[in-house]
């Protein structure tokens, strides 16, 4: 029942891989997750504002912890600030992009869909360069 739940989502057929090294195991570069305005710092999975899916080099899901300062290819990581949704869910959720000294210094509005067995993600541009959503190998 959740399959077919699962399966009449849009998101879950429909969205770009990350695949780049922007993982918590990673260390830090300058890419930044923005197309406009923007010469050689644009990530080289970015694609401009919509649905995202974790995989490969990039890790599994976002991380809900701060996974501190200049690591996953870039200064400040974004993370998410609260819980990952049930199967079949839905949910708006804060990611905080940690800037020395502080763990939530910028924050955005996001959604992300549990598509049951992985996420997406729709996620805007940043604001600034330098900034950059994060993911993690590690499971829930």
């Amino acid at each position: 029942r959740i399959e077919k739940a699962v399966a009449d989502l849009h998101q879950c057929n429909s969205y770009h891989n990350l695949t780049d090294n922007r993982n918590t195991d990673d260390g830090w570069d300058d890419f930044c997750d923005k197309t406009k305005d923007l010469t050689d710092k644009k990530s080289p999975d970015w694609k401009g504002e919509g649905w995202y899916r974790f995989t490969d080099s990039a890790g599994r899901r976002m991380p809900e912890e701060s996974p501190g300062y200049k690591v996953c290819g870039t200064w400040a990581p974004g993370w998410i600030n609260g819980t990952h949704p049930e199967p079949a869910a839905t949910i708006e959720a804060k990611v905080c992009f940690h800037a020395r000294p502080w763990d939530c210094y910028f924050t955005t509005d996001v959604k992300i869909t549990n598509c049951y067995n992985f996420f997406v993600y729709h996620l805007p541009e940043v604001e600034e360069c330098n900034m950059r959503y994060c993911g993690t190998h590690h499971s829930l």
